[in-house]
């Protein structure tokens, strides 16, 4: 399958949206024809002067507005994930590439697993009293890939999200998030207490701890 590229600094799940602002030629060029052909293109990250061979495939969801100059904000949706066979040069003003679609290997969910990931996402949200942070409806997620959907809303790096895109087993995607949000949970443990001591005029004066 032959498509084009747009390489970012950020990474675009399966089932996750996106607003870009367009502004350079080529890619002004490249959002028109596939705007025009209802075709979709490539995000794949570009970081640290590596460009990564596993993105995702994305669709122009909506055209939210146009400039004078031709410079657009779009909104796209990812797709499928894909792997980056070879580059084609010369045949149009943007990257071009034959790309593959990067399946499961196992596809498999555990639910016990998922359910424990997305009690522990909300148990965090609900710490940080953030209105901002909505909760996760559990009935809401995607039957075969929620770790795509609950993955940028997890605080991820840019390393991690890559990591995390080109895992090929929904419970090794849920293992990792659940590890990573386990780190959160703790530092924000940890900064509730330093609040704690700030708020008491320098005493600690938390609770007993087990020792």
């Amino acid at each position: 399958m032959q498509l084009g590229l747009f390489p970012l600094n950020t990474i675009v799940f399966p089932l996750s949206a996106l607003p870009l602002h367009i502004f350079e030629e080529r890619y002004k060029f490249l959002i028109n024809e596939c705007w025009k052909t209802k075709s979709p293109f490539v995000i794949n990250l570009s970081y640290n002067e590596k460009l990564y061979d596993i993105g995702c495939m994305v669709l122009i969801a909506d055209i939210m507005q146009k400039y004078e100059d031709g410079r657009m904000d779009i909104l796209v949706v990812g797709t499928h994930r894909v792997k980056i066979q070879n580059f084609i040069s010369g045949e149009k003003p943007y990257y071009l590439a034959n790309v593959e679609i990067l399946s499961d290997i196992d596809k498999s969910i555990n639910n016990e697993k998922l359910k424990n990931v997305v009690e522990m996402f909300n148990n965090i949200a609900n710490k940080l009293k953030n209105p901002e942070i909505k909760p996760i409806i559990f009935e809401e997620l995607n039957q075969e890939n929620p770790s795509f959907q609950i993955a940028p809303k997890a605080g991820l790096t840019i390393e991690q999200k890559q990591k995390l895109i080109e895992i090929r087993s929904e419970n090794e995607r849920l293992n990792f998030l659940q590890k990573h949000l386990e780190i959160i949970d703790k530092i924000i443990d940890e900064a509730e207490i330093v609040n704690t001591i700030i708020k008491n005029d320098g005493y600690f004066n938390v609770p007993p701890q087990n020792l």
